[in-house]
């Protein structure tokens, strides 16, 4: 008796937890939709960006250098810049770089620090 019960226990498992995979097919993966970007590039992106809430201002140059003015500082910060695809690299003289990303429309740079906007 001990076996019959070990058997339809095992057997009655086993149908259970297959009748559950049998019937469900897999959600399909979302796919976030994509906006067609313009091709980006340094030359693009030469102007002056402002975020008037962090009260912050890059000046890129169509030579790759930029300045940078911060909370009324007038040429707080000057380096080079670079545009790698999607992303953009403020890299100082003062040894510091700051990296972010460029909005997929080319509109706005997002830094940690705030979002740019061309001026």
């Amino acid at each position: 008796m001990n076996r019959r019960m070990t058997l339809a226990t095992a057997v009655l498992v086993v149908g259970t937890l297959t009748s559950g995979c049998q019937g469900e097919a897999e959600p399909a993966p979302t796919q976030t939709p994509t906006v067609n970007s313009p091709t980006l590039t340094a030359d693009s992106l030469v102007g002056t960006w402002n975020d008037p809430d962090a009260d912050w201002t890059i000046h890129l140059a169509d030579d790759g250098s930029f300045t940078e003015d911060l909370k009324g500082q007038q040429n707080f910060r000057r380096g080079t810049y670079q545009v790698d695809g999607q992303s953009i690299r403020l890299i100082g003289t003062d040894g510091n770089t700051d990296e972010g990303r460029i909005d997929s429309r080319g509109e706005a740079l997002v830094f940690d620090l705030g979002t740019l906007k061309q001026q």
